[in-house]
């Protein structure tokens, strides 16, 4: 990526150390507000350069629409384990209520200088 922005999303662990594990997203945003983003064989190289940086254990990509589709099938090539996964309203919804279920509970923290969530 060089020298262009990223935005990080971090998931932590359960703290009674039952829950699940912890998860961090990288995430290129569109090089100008509302602009598109990266070509789908270009998020492809990203995902790949990143596994010659990390012992990357599992790769999750959404191929509900837009490029995901594309950039799983060249992801696989040279990492076969990756899964693509497929989202629907109802999947869609389990998702926003899990979010909101953690942000009642008091468990989603975030940096306080952060304005734009």
């Amino acid at each position: 990526m060089g020298n262009r922005p990223v935005w990080i999303g971090y998931d932590a662990n359960g703290s009674s150390g039952n829950g699940d594990s912890g998860g961090v997203s990288v995430n290129v945003p569109p090089a100008v507000p509302g602009g598109a983003g990266l070509e789908f064989e270009e998020q492809a190289k990203v995902i790949a350069d990143l596994t010659f940086k990390y012992n990357v254990q599992h790769i999750g990509i959404d191929v509900t629409g837009g490029n995901g589709e594309a950039v799983y099938q060249l992801v696989k090539k040279f990492f076969p384990m990756a899964v693509p996964y497929t989202f629907n309203l109802a999947s869609k919804r389990a998702l926003v209520l899990k979010m909101l279920q953690i942000i009642r509970a008091g468990r989603w923290e975030y940096d306080r200088s952060e304005r734009r969530l």
